[in-house]
């Protein structure tokens, strides 16, 4: 099992927190852009979706690890 499919995992269980540099990963892998905001948060995009704004730095809490996952879900969906 590879990195990414390990941190994929980790997502799709929905834990507390997960580490930014694991979010990041994830977002990239399936498309979405960095825009950096110059402040302590980072927002991606990607056509068809809601942007996603996260903390930059440390765990990210689980409010937005729940809106990671329904992005990347739907973005699995529509792989398929």
């Amino acid at each position: 099992m590879s990195k990414l499919e390990k941190q994929l995992e980790k997502l799709l269980s929905l834990p507390k927190e997960m580490r930014y540099e694991e979010l990041k990963n994830i977002l990239e892998r399936f498309g979405f852009t960095c825009h950096e905001t110059g402040s302590s948060h980072i927002t991606y995009r990607k056509d068809g979706y809601p942007n996603i704004t996260i903390p930059r730095h440390g765990n990210i809490k689980r409010v937005y690890i729940r809106l990671i996952r329904e992005a990347i879900m739907e973005a699995i969906e529509n792989e398929k």
